[in-house]
């Protein structure tokens, strides 16, 4: 019987496909916004390397589960390396568009590579709780999606849609603190701890306004974080009524 690939091999051959598929969408910068593009090409490609750990398949999840989640995870850390500068700026354009376009390369990278993938032979610790983790994540990431401005034509509604890519993004590293917040016996003191605590965290994140930063993006941004809070009480109450 062949023995499976390890995971530090499986990690070293994602990347290296995933970053052949980026390279050949680069283009000879000519100007500021060809050096944006590319910029959000690269960026795309140190999103993936930092995190490929969470792209590896493993026997204890799910395939489909598990493939569904991987274009929702990477749409979301993608989608979080937004500008705050002047969004009309020709370099933040073409990074705004290099980030696009590697989002639907890395979909392309799923079916071909990513779905075809064979799960290691590695029970992770704490499985059930990872597991678990992943499906209220799936979830509240859509509740989030359905909060977006589906017709964002302005500044405003580009940084309401980012701060709920944030809000999506903490959740997503976050959602195991949930999980072990859960193993409460009393289910409406979790419920309330998980609201503050939500409530608490997505405060931090909040960016004020600088020079450097467009100020009605960075209200926007703001105000996104803050609408994640309703998403999520709501999201609390209906997953444990």
């Amino acid at each position: 019987m062949a023995r499976k690939s390890s995971r530090k091999t499986v990690e070293y051959e994602l990347i290296s496909k995933f970053k052949a598929m980026l390279k050949e969408c680069m283009k000879d910068p000519k100007d500021e916004y060809d050096k944006g593009f590319n910029e959000g090409i690269r960026r795309a490609a140190g999103i993936f390397v930092d995190c490929v750990g969470d792209f590896v398949p493993v026997d204890s999840v799910d395939k489909d589960i598990w493939v569904a989640e991987c274009v929702q995870r990477f749409v979301v850390l993608v989608g979080s390396q937004d500008d705050l500068s002047d969004a009309y700026e020709a370099h933040a354009i073409g990074v705004q568009r290099g980030l696009y376009l590697a989002k639907s390369i890395f979909a392309q990278f799923v079916d071909l590579h990513l779905a075809k993938c064979e799960p290691i032979d590695v029970e992770p610790q704490g499985a059930k709780r990872k597991t678990l983790g992943r499906s209220l994540w799936l979830v509240f990431g859509s509740m989030l999606d359905r909060e977006k401005e589906k017709y964002a034509s302005s500044v405003y509604d580009h940084g309401i849609n980012q701060g709920l890519e944030l809000a999506a993004r903490y959740f997503m590293e976050n959602a195991e603190k949930y999980v072990l917040m859960g193993e409460s016996d009393n289910k409406e003191i979790w419920k309330a701890g998980c609201i503050c605590v939500y409530g608490s965290d997505i405060e931090a994140l909040k960016t004020k306004t600088t020079p450097h930063y467009n100020a009605v993006r960075v209200n926007a941004t703001n105000a996104g974080l803050e609408r994640s809070k309703a998403a999520f009480a709501e999201f609390v109450k209906e997953m444990w009524q």
